[in-house]
């Protein structure tokens, strides 16, 4: 598991799941629903259930994987049994062992419909 700080999938995770309440929050004020949240059950799930995730995996050759525009890595896999990396740019898994052959990025993002 990486390390907690910026770099961290989980941090970004915790973004995520941050933005999502604060969506739902003005959502419903925009929308006068105010009170018990029982009653604004149904509003809040309007609202998640326009939100999906898509994940792929990036394969490359080397240190390095890369996620395309739009996705961020929340994992990275390396080759000949290496646990150690980080990502770099909010957008590169880095494998930080010698000699790595191959680097996997679990690569991320949210869709709104």
């Amino acid at each position: 598991m990486a390390p907690p700080g910026k770099n961290n999938p989980e941090t970004g995770t915790m973004k995520m799941i941050i933005c999502l309440l604060a969506l739902a929050l003005v959502c419903l004020d925009e929308n006068g629903a105010h009170g018990d949240i029982s009653n604004n059950l149904p509003l809040i799930m309007h609202y998640v259930n326009r939100v999906t995730l898509s994940c792929i995996s990036v394969y490359s050759r080397g240190t390095f994987a890369t996620c395309p525009t739009g996705y961020n890595p929340t994992g990275c896999a390396c080759g000949y049994g290496c646990g150690s990396w980080d990502i770099q740019n909010e957008m590169t898994c880095h494998c930080q062992c010698a000699n790595m052959d191959w680097t996997t990025a679990r690569c991320c993002k949210l869709n709104f419909h």
